[in-house]
């Protein structure tokens, strides 16, 4: 609860908090409407991290909303950025995320940031859909060079290429997309018992759990729908205020930055916590 304290007492705007903790890379470049402020502060933030020389360029698309780059886009041709140390400040779909951005728009770091991005999935959540994007992408990595399709077509056959790891894992994703299942299952079940004893503390945690099982999965969008659930079964300012950051951190992932500002509001106006 300390952590959620100290995201509320920023006095920056916890909008620009939540673009910057959960979802960098579209406050990057999705149209909307913040403080010119908020940006300069974000991408002085970035080059701190990373001195870097920029240049035009066309890398496809970008997992998160599917985005095609165009010539105004720029890539990163000259990092000093320690890509492993920086990927563990984070986890979840904020690491994934930054990662994808990373490959996209650093060719030099793209290999490791998606080698990196590849065995946190498997090793870390149930999200078998962003492993096949991830996979994909790798592939499609090898077909960037001269030679392609004979390129990608020879490196699938040996497994390897520049230092990727090209193997498809059919048993991974068929037993994750099973356990994904039966553990939904469980959880639903387990909700529906709640509310059949009409208590309101478990069927809260109920949804949260269920929530943090389908974002886990990547699916933001039921994600959302659990953690707003909760919302009518909050019976205290802590219960409240922990609502209100996990439908902010959801909302972030799935760029409804509308809905974050709502539940910022909502946050702002919940009386502050004495512990």
């Amino acid at each position: 609860m300390k952590g959620v304290s100290a995201f509320l007492s920023k006095k920056r705007d916890l909008r620009e908090t939540a673009f910057l903790f959960f979802n960098l890379p579209s406050y990057l470049y999705m149209p909307i409407q913040v403080p010119s402020a908020a940006l300069s502060s974000a991408m002085t933030s970035v080059a701190v991290a990373e001195p870097m020389d920029f240049c035009s360029g066309d890398l496809g698309g970008y997992y998160n909303g599917d985005r095609e780059y165009t010539d105004n886009d720029q890539v990163v041709i000259n990092p000093t950025l320690d890509l492993e140390a920086y990927a563990n400040n984070y986890k979840g779909l904020a690491k994934i995320n930054r990662l994808l951005f990373i490959a996209d728009r650093c060719p030099p770091l793209r290999n490791d940031a998606l080698q990196i991005a590849l065995t946190y999935v498997q090793q870390n959540t149930l999200n078998w859909a962003v492993y096949q994007k991830i996979h994909q992408k790798m592939i499609q990595h090898c077909g960037n060079f001269s030679g392609a399709p004979d390129v990608a077509s020879d490196a699938q056959k040996s497994g390897t290429f520049n230092g990727l790891s090209l193997q498809y894992d059919q048993t991974w994703v068929d037993q994750t997309m099973k356990k994904g299942v039966m553990k939904t299952e469980k959880l639903d079940t387990d909700l529906k018992h709640y509310k059949s004893n009409s208590i309101k503390e478990s069927i809260r945690r109920g949804q949260d759990d269920l929530g943090e099982h389908y974002l886990d999965m990547g699916d933001v969008i039921n994600a959302l729908k659990c953690f707003s659930r909760a919302r009518d079964y909050c019976t205290t300012n802590k219960h409240i205020i922990q609502m209100c950051f996990n439908v902010i951190k959801v909302s972030a992932y799935a760029s409804n930055w509308a809905l974050v500002t709502t539940y910022v509001n909502r946050a702002e106006a919940t009386p502050e916590l004495s512990q």
